[in-house]
């Protein structure tokens, strides 16, 4: 137990999990009581693998995003109105900025993006001159790209911050 905050962790939902060649995993599931777990599997709907992650690993958080979206499409917003809400609400809620994502599943969220940004319709300018900065003539709206890089060195800076973080490679 957390003396502090007085958590204590749960082990009906807690699950242990192992690589391929540890030889005491049943000595150590006993001492401390939880379920072995098996990979893949999700924690905070971030998906776990002990191998290089596909894009079909993402497919639910890639349909939250969508059903949000698709929320969203029937409204009569302007097309500000659309880039605002893909600055504010979409970027943040779609647990993008608490994932790392491989190049492809960026392209399926930004190819969305997009459509909601023309509503299915022709795309009058492309994705990366939206994205550049308004100075640029853009309409600075932030890269999936971008948010995903801040993400990865976030992680990297919190491992080497702390002493406790197991070591990343």
């Amino acid at each position: 137990m957390a003396q502090n905050t007085g958590l204590v962790i749960n082990k009906i939902k807690g699950k242990i999990y192992f690589s391929r060649g540890y030889q005491r995993a049943s000595e150590l599931k006993e001492a401390i009581g939880f379920v072995e777990g098996k990979l893949p599997a999700k924690y905070l709907g971030i998906a776990l693998s002990v191998n290089y992650l596909k894009a079909r690993n993402y497919s639910s958080n890639i349909d939250k995003c969508r059903e949000k979206i698709e929320g969203w499409m029937a409204t009569t917003l302007s097309f500000t109105g659309r880039i605002e809400l893909i600055k504010t609400v979409i970027l943040g809620s779609c647990s993008i900025r608490y994932n790392l994502y491989i190049s492809s599943v960026l392209k399926v969220l930004e190819a969305m993006f997009a459509k909601f940004l023309w509503r299915g319709k022709i795309h009058a300018w492309a994705w990366d001159k939206i994205c550049k900065p308004k100075s640029e003539g853009g309409l600075a709206v932030t890269r999936i790209q971008e948010i995903n890089n801040a993400a990865g060195v976030k992680l990297v800076c919190r491992c080497c911050n702390n002493p406790d973080c197991e070591k990343i490679g």
